[in-house]
């Protein structure tokens, strides 16, 4: 009996069951492409000279660039800097300093900052075709009078969040 079942299938003659019936169903395919950002950059939010005893209000700009992929949505944080007094910002040389603030507007109305920082982040901002966008940073400085001579400094760190 062997060799005939042998045979059989070598000659193809054994037929297979009639297909009777059939059942479907369904299969989810998907894909999430995240966006991303590859670089920021920050040119210095430089106040200039100005003499001791002026006390003049100071402003200056600086620009802020955003690389990421088109239409990754992204916010800018400002952090408090390396010399945040608790309260604000600040801008120090040796032991003395003055406060100073970066806001989001020409004016000076809306400071940015982080959620640890009083102030905002940049609003959710959603990136051009360009791939590319420069964000303006508004600075406002108020030097006192009994300030010494010297070269007041900060460093504030730069954050995409994507």
């Amino acid at each position: 009996l062997a060799r005939v079942v042998a045979l059989a299938l070598a000659l193809g003659t054994v037929s297979q069951p009639a297909v009777t019936a059939t059942v479907t169903g369904t299969m989810s395919v998907s894909l999430t492409l995240n966006g991303t950002c590859t670089s920021v950059s920050a040119t210095p939010l430089n106040f200039g000279t100005v003499t001791q005893g002026t006390a003049p209000t100071i402003t200056a700009t600086a620009a802020i660039t955003v690389t990421c992929s088109v239409d990754t949505i992204y916010t800018v944080d400002l952090d408090a800097g390396l010399t945040f007094t608790g309260v604000q910002r600040a801008l120090i040389a040796g032991g003395s300093g003055f406060p100073y603030d970066i806001y989001q507007d020409a004016g000076l109305t809306l400071i940015w900052g982080t959620t640890v920082l009083s102030g905002t982040l940049l609003t959710p901002t959603p990136m051009g075709a360009s791939g590319s966008a420069i964000h303006t940073a508004f600075g406002r400085v108020i030097p006192s009078f009994a300030d010494p001579i010297g070269i007041y400094t900060d460093t504030v760190t730069v954050t995409v969040n994507y």
